[in-house]
């Protein structure tokens, strides 16, 4: 049985708000993403942006960490040197 081949027609209107309202739910959102993202059939626009999207995502995290760990070891350093 051949491979699916990627659909490469744009995404109407409906589907890009669907898959952005998909994004914004918190574990089902990220499990979808991450299915389109690495499927291997499926709409190639919409694996594009799911792939843009996640790695958008983990920098955010890893910076979130980044400066959490600086407040936290840091001690909370403070503008007035207190």
């Amino acid at each position: 049985m051949p491979p699916k081949q990627m659909d490469l027609s744009p995404l109407s209107t409906g589907e890009w708000l669907l898959t952005l309202i998909v994004g914004i739910i918190p574990c089902a959102g990220l499990i979808l993403y991450i299915i389109w993202a690495f499927g291997n059939s499926g709409n190639l626009n919409r694996r594009n942006y799911c792939r843009a999207s996640l790695i958008l995502q983990v920098i955010s995290y890893v910076l979130v960490v980044f400066f959490i760990l600086i407040v936290v070891v840091g001690g909370g350093i403070s503008y007035y040197g207190y």
